[in-house]
């Protein structure tokens, strides 16, 4: 799947996300809204929640919401990620591989990161909804 110069790439990008306050406090702050609000879903203390309806409705409305998010946050943060490189972009093109496993590298960031955050997310909501296993 990913040879050595690819992991190489994924953990420059790892650290200069991890390096600049600006993203992860963003991705944290917004993502943590919801992952507080998902935390939440029990407390509030209305008679639909007891009907499978209304679950699977407020299930779909947090799916849509963590989209929306993602989307946002992969917009923001992933669409610009080469053009993040700056001026040093052109070692990047210096280095001996393809171009094709550069942009992999970028992709497989980006999705591993989005898929852990909006599916832990989802899980909770599923599951503080008491939704059945299907």
């Amino acid at each position: 799947m990913a040879g050595p110069d690819m992991r190489l790439l994924i953990v420059k990008d790892v650290k200069t996300f991890l390096r600049d306050p600006v993203q992860w406090s963003q991705v944290l702050l917004f993502f943590g809204l919801l992952g507080v609000y998902f935390l939440n879903i029990r407390r509030f203390q209305y008679n639909i929640f007891n009907d499978m309806f209304w679950k699977n409705l407020v299930s779909l409305l947090n799916l849509v919401a963590t989209s929306l998010t993602l989307s946002t946050f992969t917009t923001r943060f992933i669409f610009p990620l080469l053009s993040l490189e700056g001026r040093k972009f052109w070692i990047l093109g210096l280095l001996p591989i393809e171009r094709r496993h550069l942009l992999y590298s970028k992709f497989w960031f980006a999705f591993v990161g989005s898929l852990g955050i909006s599916e832990t997310l989802m899980v909770l909501s599923d599951v503080m909804l008491a939704l059945p296993r299907r």
